[in-house]
């Protein structure tokens, strides 16, 4: 009986611990807010729920044990899903989605092509858009470069 609560209890740990590690994901709001307060880059993940090449990179890239700390450490990561039509804060103005992708220098008037990935300053006019699904060692690659505040 003993060992077979010291083998569950031990497996409980090992899972918490590979679970532990994971992107804390917020909304354009919290994300905007926590990256002006932090002086931090936000990187935004733009998705739709029916993408499928969103959730591989979802599931193979942002999931992967050394890109996630370097996205938690070095950025306020945001997922922004642009068919929501919701009002997103910038600056002291609310805005619709158009305007959020325009300030994120997505181009959409072709038509948006998901997943994007961006970086950018809460008081930025510049952005580095990063689009397509990426690998975890392009996506580190991508990510170690300096980001310019602008």
């Amino acid at each position: 009986m003993k060992k077979a609560f010291l083998t569950i209890l031990i497996s409980l740990f090992i899972c918490s611990l590979t679970h532990a590690a994971e992107i804390k994901w917020y909304t354009w709001n919290e994300g905007y807010e926590l990256a002006k307060k932090e002086n931090k880059p936000m990187l935004v993940f733009v998705y739709a729920p029916w993408c499928n090449v969103c959730k591989r990179l979802e599931e193979k890239t942002f999931n992967d044990e050394q890109v996630i700390p370097l996205i938690n450490e070095k950025f306020i990561p945001v997922k922004l899903n642009p068919e929501e039509k919701i009002e997103y804060q910038l600056g002291d103005k609310k805005i619709g989605t158009g305007k959020i992708l325009q300030a994120l220098t997505i181009d959409a008037s072709k038509g948006l092509h998901l997943p994007t990935t961006v970086l950018w300053y809460a008081d930025s006019k510049n952005g580095k858009v990063l689009a397509g699904l990426m690998d975890p060692t392009q996506l580190k690659k991508a990510l170690s470069g300096k980001l310019k505040k602008r």
